[in-house]
């Protein structure tokens, strides 16, 4: 009895505003990839559903530093930049609430990897510690430093501009490169050429393998940072090779910790997949990977 409808078709559309419009004009019964500013608009409009599933999606963004340049080639440096960014700014002005704060690990609440009470830093600032951690480093007085981001994606942007800030309280003055967005892929993907970068990892992830390996790795080409532990590797590796699942789950609750307190990234915020359906799409169940699977279900009541 499936599918239950006669026909599918999947229109791209590239543009933030162009989809949002094609959903208030019923152009489309079913949208994904919403811009985070619009969801409550949506939420407002007669006929409308909005979604945004509550346990978040694949979706994160972070800041990145490269692990062979000056001072970010000393963990306590790294370490500062992450006690001193400030993740619930991050979430509530720039995702419009619809993000949460990436305090430990990257695995969402919704996988089964996912690591209760992962707590190495906290949603606001700790300027004292990051302080701390920059006078152990040899940089008391802090130092000068660039971040480079595409606006080609507002919402890291934006993050940028909230990393400039919190960075500044303490005393890391970094300015700001924006590049399209081929500069920055060839510049911080390609090149390595970065001191600092903003940008996001997403899915659609199942696995954690998927997750971590290939921007964790040092053998990986998402790895821009050039971040290379032996202790990350073994364990990322020993991931692949483990079948059982509390076993697979306690090694990627090591490989977390141990990343991210080396912090060649700073995380930022596991970011909601904003969908939208009018109110005659029947059956569909939206999923965290944006997969379209239960699409064979849904059917419109008109």
């Amino acid at each position: 009895g499936q599918p239950v409808v006669d026909e599918l078709e999947i229109v791209f559309i590239s543009d933030n505003t162009s989809r949002l419009n094609a959903v208030l004009t019923k152009q489309v019964d079913l949208v994904q990839d919403l811009a985070k500013k619009d969801y409550m608009q949506l939420s407002a409009m007669p006929g409308v559903e909005a979604i945004a599933l509550e346990n978040g999606s694949c979706n994160w963004a972070y800041i990145g530093m490269n692990c062979t340049k000056p001072p970010f080639d000393n963990p306590l440096v790294r370490q500062a930049v992450a006690f001193a960014k400030n993740r619930q700014a991050i979430a509530d002005n720039v995702m419009f609430g619809l993000a949460t704060p990436l305090t430990g690990g990257i695995l969402p609440q919704w996988s089964w990897a996912y690591s209760e009470g992962l707590d190495l830093y906290s949603p606001t600032p700790n300027v004292e510690k990051a302080k701390a951690l920059l006078s152990e480093a040899g940089f008391p007085d802090g130092f000068e430093t660039t971040i480079k981001v595409s606006p080609a994606y507002s919402e890291l942007a934006g993050e940028a501009a909230v990393d400039q800030e919190a960075l500044k309280a303490v005393g890391i003055n970094a300015q700001i490169v924006n590049l399209e967005w081929g500069t920055f892929i060839n510049d911080v993907f390609g090149n390595n050429d970065f001191d600092m970068q903003v940008c996001g990892w997403g899915g659609p992830f199942i696995d954690p393998d998927e997750f971590l390996y290939p921007e964790f790795h040092s053998n990986q080409g998402f790895n821009p940072q050039l971040f290379a532990d032996p202790e990350v590797d073994k364990l990322l590796e020993e991931g692949r090779t483990t079948f059982e699942r509390e076993g697979r789950k306690e090694v990627y609750r090591k490989a977390q910790e141990q990343i991210f307190t080396l912090a060649s990234v700073a995380a930022g915020t596991n970011n909601k997949l904003i969908q939208a359906q009018q109110d005659y799409v029947e059956g569909f169940t939206p999923l965290p990977t944006g997969l379209m699977r239960w699409v064979r279900e849904a059917w419109l009541n008109k």
